[in-house]
């Protein structure tokens, strides 16, 4: 089964964030696993993560410093 990881900086509910998680279902129904990669697990949009896919929080404080670790 194909895996992709959508990258976005938070889960506070701005465009960028609700279009991840609408990509993010869209993928899952197509049977591709999903990761999704916050910089920071915070936001009102928590609740709204599709059932299958995988948060990872990368607990940094901006997106730049977030991929270096």
């Amino acid at each position: 089964m194909p895996r992709i990881a959508v990258f976005f900086s938070s889960l506070r509910g701005g465009g960028i964030e609700r279009g991840m998680l609408n990509l993010a279902a869209g993928l899952l129904r197509q049977g591709v696993e999903v990761d999704l990669v916050v910089v920071q697990k915070a936001g009102e949009l928590q609740t709204q993560i599709p059932a299958g896919a995988r948060l990872i929080d990368l607990g940094a404080r901006r997106s730049l410093t977030a991929l270096a670790p």
